[in-house]
């Protein structure tokens, strides 16, 4: 009975039962090369929600990088680390050894033993501003302009050409992306605008696939010295005033055909009013309303919310346009 317990504890040293130990085995095997093989790397990964480009004091982890497929357009790799180093599909890594700026994009999700994964070279950054103002640059995988002609218009003698170039990027799906890259919305790169076509969150979690086409510049909105869209345009300020013990919680700024959800703070047993020539109610309560613009161009409204012994809340709405 001993040996069978020293047996059994070996086993479950070893990883417990045949795919346990083939499981660990390759984790060990991996720590091996880390060290040992010609492929091993320090790589910094970006924390989320962090100005991604600053990557100062910190901490580096060892990791392997493959290579995968290397063309003209874009280059793509494989990355082999550890779970606990906490990469996923979206983060953003550091080769320290080429100082390059690397998506993770494609796990495999077949690989138990460590984390595996398709990575693709993020050479550019795009600029946006964050909720305080300050300029963040979020690194993007691009590929593109594949276009051969240019597109021109012609009439008489007098010829025009207009925008074709084409852009396909990866980005991560973080919230300064989803805030600022949605259809019509414009971003900078390499000093041309570009507007956005087609935006895919759905096919890769923790992936933003985006689809863009070349447009023209606004040098009364836009900081071309930035390279950033809509940069001169001054900070929107908010027409409501500051909180009180009671208010109207919800968006300030909302986009025509967009659905939105205000809700009381500090009242009970209310009444909602609002103008129904400018929004229709999707759906309301004593304490909460879902509403969406029924103009389709920029307006300004208000909702107020009325409690029993005649207290008021009022929420200023400003609808502003798609474009």
């Amino acid at each position: 009975m001993n040996n069978l317990r020293l047996m059994k504890s070996r086993l479950n040293f070893l990883g417990g039962n045949t795919e346990g130990r083939m499981i660990k085995g390759k984790a060990k095997t991996l720590d091996k090369a880390l060290y040992a093989s010609y492929q091993g790397a320090d790589a910094i990964l970006i924390p989320k929600g962090y100005k991604q480009n600053e990557s100062a004091e910190i901490e580096s982890f060892r990791c392997l990088i493959n290579p995968n497929l290397n063309k003209q357009d874009y280059d793509e790799k494989i990355i082999s680390a550890h779970y606990e180093h906490s990469l996923e599909n979206g983060s953003i890594i550091k080769w320290i050894g080429t100082s390059s700026y690397w998506l993770v994009y494609l796990q495999q999700l077949t690989e138990d033993a460590y984390f595996r994964a398709a990575i693709r070279r993020a050479r550019y950054t795009i600029n946006f501003k964050d909720d305080d103002g300050n300029i963040v640059s979020v690194y993007a995988a691009v590929r593109g302009p594949v276009e051969t002609k240019i597109n021109f218009l012609e009439k008489g003698n007098f010829r025009t050409d207009t925008p074709n170039w084409s852009l396909e990027l990866l980005m991560p799906a973080n919230e300064i992306v989803l805030k600022n890259i949605y259809r019509y919305s414009k971003f900078m790169l390499e000093g041309t605008m570009w507007q956005v076509q087609v935006v895919d969150s759905i096919s890769t979690p923790g992936i933003v696939q985006v689809a863009a086409v070349e447009y023209y510049v606004n040098k009364d909105v836009d900081d071309v010295e930035n390279e950033l869209a809509f940069g001169l345009i001054p900070e929107k300020e908010d027409p409501n005033s500051a909180m009180e013990d009671y208010y109207i919680e919800g968006k300030t700024f909302i986009k025509v055909m967009e659905e939105a959800t205000y809700s009381i703070v500090g009242l009970l047993n209310g009444k909602w009013s609002y103008d129904d020539k400018i929004i229709c109610v999707n759906y309301h309560d004593d304490n909460k309303i879902t509403i969406e613009p029924k103009i389709k161009t920029s307006g300004q409204t208000t909702l107020t919310y009325t409690d029993n012994d005649g207290t008021v809340a009022e929420k200023v709405i400003v609808i502003e346009s798609l474009f």
